[in-house]
């Protein structure tokens, strides 16, 4: 166990001072076996599929199927990409967030096909970008969707997915041994204007998988609902329910719209829901947020900085019982730290600690010299481990990428993640930005980070997001906000109340050059805001 008080911060920092489930849910439940950590994903899931055989397992709206199914459309599936695959290579699987998309993944895994999941939502342009970068050499194409022809004469095979259909071609393959290979391509959010692949084994999922079911105490009772894409965030919970045996159901908030995601919630009498905190936010400003939540028994919050009013807005509507688990990691790192905030925790700032670092990592704290950072002193968060990913992934191999390999341990990597993290005397961390988002405004430093913190703790702000305009030697913040029916209701109004607001915390330097009322904020598939749509939104005409 590290002790982050000491004089001298160690080098590498590792443990918990406390649980996984420290301060949440309690009483007896099935830990996730440790052994299956070394053992193929769909191993584990066909063992859980023989006992909850006639259980639901996935109910995404439309279709309802047992674990029984699952497990058969899944061997059906896995012969299929077998077959069309016969010398192995990236499978990408293009398809909208339907109970398909779980089956798709875990055949990949059956077969050892590294899988590119691919939203059938996002921009054809991104689709492009991603099947072009993985090198995929076979496409699992949902119902109803199609690829131009470009992309078509580049792939090999092209796998449709007929809803229902469990007739195997040939003989169903052997579960892939093969846990520490490369099982699966996550690309990035594409904040940045460009998509990137993030490579992991199995074995590296499953740690972090582990730890969170663990954590949160999953098992069969529970009902998950994925409210994100099936390719990012909410694989996570799909297979946290699948390999437990609880139910995973799919409520697509972005195609669908809140108004269905509430009826789920309600009809499903979910239990866990994890989603990015300025959406759930967003939530308790209904009328029925109550009513829709009240089966709720873990809310998790990932994706961005959480701040104390959210949470105490959540509190208003969720149910007492509900335990609110604060999480902080990286599509490369996975979770990295995490805990449940007590109720009578009193913060120091507008945003909460992200948590105790997770139980599969270490990490130390670099200065802007690259030194051991200072007790209690910010400082780029530095990550070593077994679990973190393998690699980059670009034309259907791993590469380094931003990652070494740890002097120490030829099975571990170590990242340098741009994150700016304190850790507290309690062995909390706290959040303190990007560094590659810190900018000079004057020769002074800014971070439009503390600036977005300080406009969510507005009462008249539902959402925010910050960006830089550079002009010449000129850098200035431009802030973008979502009112709420307690501000004033003419635009000038609200702007004068925010920057009102804001001149009694921030400095001169930091002050927004101007401030814009939107109605939504503009999101990435996997709904953290799209800072590079809205940079550009304020870019000069070049005519």
């Amino acid at each position: 166990m590290f002790r982050p008080d000491e004089p001298i911060m160690p080098s590498w920092l590792s443990g918990r001072p406390v649980t996984v489930d420290h301060g949440g849910p309690t009483g007896a439940f099935e830990r996730f076996p440790a052994g299956c950590i070394e053992q193929p994903i769909v191993t584990r899931f066909f063992a859980i599929a023989d006992r909850f055989g006639d259980k639901v397992a996935i109910d995404d709206g439309a279709a309802t199927l047992t674990y029984r199914q699952v497990r058969a459309r899944v061997t059906a599936m896995a012969a299929r990409i077998a077959d069309a695959t016969p010398n192995g290579g990236p499978v990408a699987a293009i398809l909208d967030n339907t109970a398909e998309f779980p089956v798709v993944f875990l055949a990949c895994l059956m077969t050892g096909r590294p899988i590119v999941p691919v939203d059938a939502g996002y921009p054809a342009d991104h689709q492009r970008a991603i099947l072009r970068d993985s090198g995929a050499v076979t496409v699992v194409l949902g119902p109803g969707l199609s690829l131009p022809d470009d992309l078509l004469r580049d792939l090999a095979t092209v796998v449709p997915v007929a809803a229902g259909d469990t007739a195997p071609v040939g003989d169903a393959p052997s579960v892939s041994q093969a846990v520490d290979a490369p099982a699966g391509v996550i690309y990035t959010s594409g904040s940045t204007g460009r998509p990137k692949g993030v490579a992991f084994s199995q074995r590296q999922f499953l740690t972090s998988l582990a730890e969170y079911i663990d954590a949160c105490h999953i098992g069969p009772d529970d009902r998950l609902v994925g409210l994100a894409s099936l390719g990012g965030a909410s694989v996570r919970e799909a297979l946290a329910a699948l390999l437990t045996g609880a139910t995973f159901h799919i409520a697509d908030l972005r195609q669908h719209g809140i108004n269905a995601v509430f009826r789920t919630l309600k009809a499903t009498q979910c239990t866990i829901l994890a989603f990015v905190p300025s959406v759930l936010r967003s939530f308790t400003a209904r009328a029925d947020a109550a009513d829709a939540l009240a089966s709720l028994r873990i809310v998790d919050l990932f994706g961005e900085l959480v701040t104390a009013d959210a949470v105490a807005a959540l509190r208003g509507v969720l149910p007492a019982t509900c335990h609110i688990r604060v999480s902080l990691g990286s599509t490369e790192t996975m979770v990295l730290f995490h805990w449940f905030v007590p109720r009578d925790f009193e913060p120091t700032g507008a945003g909460l600690p992200c948590g105790y670092l997770a139980r599969h990592a270490s990490i130390r704290l670099l200065d802007d010299a690259d030194e051991p950072a200072g007790p209690g002193c910010v400082g780029e968060l530095v990550v070593r481990g077994r679990a973190i990913a393998s690699g980059m992934w670009a034309g259907g191999a791993v590469l380094p990428g931003p990652f070494r390999q740890d002097p120490d341990d030829p099975s571990a990597r170590i990242l340098h993640t741009g994150d700016l993290i304190r850790l507290r005397e309690d062995g909390l961390a706290e959040f303190a930005g990007r560094r590659d988002r810190r900018v000079k405004i004057r020769g002074l430093r800014a971070d439009p980070g503390d600036v977005e913190a300080l406009l969510h703790r507005l009462p008249g702000v539902l959402d925010c997001a910050v960006v830089t305009r550079t002009a010449g030697d000129d850098t200035v913040f431009l802030a973008y906000v979502v009112a709420n029916e307690t501000g004033p209701a003419a635009p000038h109004a609200m702007r004068a109340a925010i920057r009102a607001a804001l001149r009694e915390d921030l400095p001169p330097h930091m002050m927004p050059g101007e401030i814009h009322l939107l109605d939504s904020i503009p999101r990435l598939p996997n709904f953290k805001p799209d800072l590079l749509a809205l940079t550009r939104r304020e870019a000069p005409d070049p005519r």
